[in-house]
């Protein structure tokens, strides 16, 4: 490969460097952007603390307000952004951002279930995200396995702020499309279009089930799809423990007055046993490599676009 030839035809890497930071490989992709690892330099190590970050790019700064909402430990932390210039003159605008090394909870969970103890330390990583995400005045609005990320030693973050709104803000009236995902929508946004924190808490419930099962909560055809999620409930897996079923039933509660909230939730023994594990020295789960072991992974995958 040339060894100074940027990735995916983007802005060059000088002028990355200069900026204290060089672009990587691809590591995802999505409809608010690409996601490419980085090289970072200079002075801006220092403010990361780290070798490399997760580099956002895209045509507009959709989301840029939303994923500086950062000093949470269980939200992916913003560095800052940039703006640079692809080949053909167009701007390009840069997220920097926390580099999530252990893929997200759609890779760990996709088709096979999780133990509970790793089903219930990381509802408690989303739940603490949320009391702050919620805390801050917002709504995440697109809670699901592929925005929450996971560390080399088990933990989880909040990622992807795209689609977030300010809680009491209406989005309009009349048509208006749908926010977010589908599968893990609460029935009033399907049904009247409402997205308060009660929808995330919803959500959360969709990820948890789809943790312990291996599968998504709704597996309903498309023309069954509007009527399931605004009129019936989902399944509580037998998977989980009476604690974890609990748990659910508390977060699919049609009526948003009666559903719990994160602090709630954040109180309920499913969570407050994964904390009680935690105290008892119990480690993260043992697919995750170590963190040493992944540092030189990720190093050797930007150097080889530089």
């Amino acid at each position: 490969m040339g060894a100074s030839q940027p990735s995916e035809g983007v802005s060059a890497s000088s002028e990355e460097a200069r900026m204290g930071w060089v672009r990587g490989e691809v590591v995802g992709r999505g409809g608010f952007g690409t996601v490419h690892l980085a090289m970072v330099q200079g002075d801006l190590r220092r403010k990361t603390r780290s070798e490399v970050m997760a580099v956002k790019s895209s045509p507009l700064a959709k989301s840029a307000s939303l994923d500086r909402l950062s000093g949470c430990p269980e939200i992916v932390a913003c560095y800052g952004d940039d703006v640079t210039i692809e080949p053909d003159g167009r701007l390009l605008y840069n997220l920097l951002l926390e580099y999530v090394s252990g893929g997200s909870l759609f890779g760990l969970c996709c088709g096979k279930p999780m133990a509970e103890p790793d089903v219930r330390r990381y509802t408690g990583c989303i739940l603490r995200g949320l009391r702050y995400i919620h805390a801050a005045g917002y709504v995440h609005c697109d809670i699901k396995p592929e925005n929450i990320l996971v560390t080399g030693d088990g933990q989880a973050k909040i990622a992807d702020f795209g689609l977030a709104k300010r809680v009491g803000v209406r989005l309009g009236c009349g048509n208006v499309s749908l926010r977010g995902t589908r599968l893990y929508m609460a029935p009033e946004s399907v049904s009247i279009g409402e997205y308060e924190p009660p929808v995330d808490v919803w959500a959360i419930g969709c990820v948890v089930s789809e943790m312990a099962t291996g599968i998504p909560a709704w597996l309903y055809g498309q023309e069954d799809e509007d009527t399931a999620l605004s009129r019936c409930m989902p399944d509580i897996p037998d998977e989980l423990s009476e604690e974890g079923r609990d748990f659910l039933r508390r977060c699919f509660i049609r009526d948003t007055r009666q559903r719990w909230t994160v602090d709630m939730l954040l109180a309920h023994p499913f969570v407050t046993a994964a904390a009680e594990e935690k105290n008892r020295g119990s480690q993260g789960p043992t697919s995750l490599c170590s963190s040493s072991t992944q540092l030189c992974d990720i190093l050797r995958r930007v150097h080889i676009h530089l």
